[in-house]
């Protein structure tokens, strides 16, 4: 499996920089949104269509798996409340999870038949539950199936025709939200997308994203803080994001090269797998010109630098691509989120 895409919505990004398109009412909000960390998805539409999130690869995969947690506030409606929707290359709906006229969770081709049995699960009103599908269209060996709330045993699992015409592809995902009245909205949270390429296979469970921020200093302290000193920098720069300050506090360098790395607090569970990591760096240039930055992982004194970023005179955030393996190589462990450091460098 190659972990393709993940989302907890806790770093300060906005959708853009997430890599995200979001069209009506979806943002990023405070409780009672979210079911890990501070935030979460708050969600509503009018029609369907009107409002949704999504995430489109940057090729398409022949299928995929996805996963997400959604809390519905209300407006059930048969088909219409889509807590996951595959797209092929073309834009063409090739099949999403929803609820059926029974008040189940089902699987549903793109024209809207359903595929398979339905499921024994009934979501509840204002209760998160966590839904993985993984989706290959074909028109006779395609495969549609559905874990829920991390169960490993299929709650369905069909094989034939899942292809609703155009390309036998997947390549956007989709979170649609219902039509719900009232101050709460439907929620969504840790999502992720992931193939079946690198020999890992599907599923992969009740997924959670857990966003970790600084709360110790690392092994380079180079930067400038905002309060006229290079000590305790991580002071800088702990802050919840997206609330995160602005000019308030920050640190500062012009010089190439030189590097501010952070202890990080620890993951809010003890034990589990670790898919892969991702490290945000909130940032600006105040100068003019080009300005660019390099994020720092490091582990047990071996660092992995990202690709070198441009950057522009307003405050963004920027991000690694998902880091499988942990510096130095092999997988990582909880342990290795306890000991990791992050951080930022002066590029070139």
């Amino acid at each position: 499996m190659a972990l393709l895409f993940m989302a907890g919505f806790d770093t300060g990004a906005t959708f853009a920089e997430l890599g995200m398109s979001q069209v009506g009412s979806v943002a990023i909000t405070a409780s009672p949104y979210p079911r890990t960390g501070s935030y979460g998805l708050n969600m509503t539409q009018s029609t369907l269509g009107s409002a949704y999130v999504q995430r489109t690869l940057a090729a398409s995969v022949a299928g995929c798996g996805a996963g997400v947690a959604f809390k519905p506030a209300g407006g059930w409606a048969a088909g219409t409340t889509r807590p996951l929707s595959f797209y092929d290359s073309g834009g063409v709906l090739q099949g999403y999870v929803a609820i059926n006229g029974s008040n189940r969770l089902a699987i549903f081709r793109g024209d809207g038949t359903q595929l398979g049995a339905d499921t024994t699960y009934t979501p509840g009103v204002g209760t998160y539950f966590q839904v993985e599908c993984y989706y290959e269209p074909n028109d006779a060996g395609g495969r549609a199936i559905m874990w829920i709330n991390g169960s490993g045993v299929a709650a369905v699992d069909y094989t034939g025709d899942t292809r609703n015409g155009g390309s036998a592809n997947v390549q956007t995902v989709r979170i649609n939200p219902g039509t719900v009245s009232g101050a709460n909205h439907d929620a969504a949270d840790d999502f992720y997308i992931y193939d079946t390429s690198g020999g890992m296979t599907y599923p992969q469970g009740d997924v959670a994203i857990y966003t970790m921020f600084p709360n110790g200093n690392g092994a380079s302290s180079q930067f400038l803080g905002s309060d006229g000193n290079s000590t305790d920098n991580y002071l800088m720069v702990d802050e919840n994001a997206p609330g995160h300050d602005s000019d308030t506090t920050y640190v500062q360098s012009a010089t190439t090269g030189q590097k501010d790395t952070y202890a990080m607090s620890n993951p809010s569970v003890a034990t589990g797998t670790v898919l892969g990591v991702k490290v945000a760096v909130n940032a600006r240039k105040d100068v003019a010109g080009a300005g660019s930055l390099i994020i720092v992982t490091g582990l047990s004194g071996t660092e992995v630098d990202s690709a070198t970023i441009s950057m522009s005179t307003a405050y963004a955030t920027y991000l690694t691509g998902i880091q499988a393996t942990k510096p130095g190589g092999g997988a990582w462990s909880i342990a290795d989120l306890t000991a990791m450091e992050a951080g930022v460098k002066v590029g070139a």
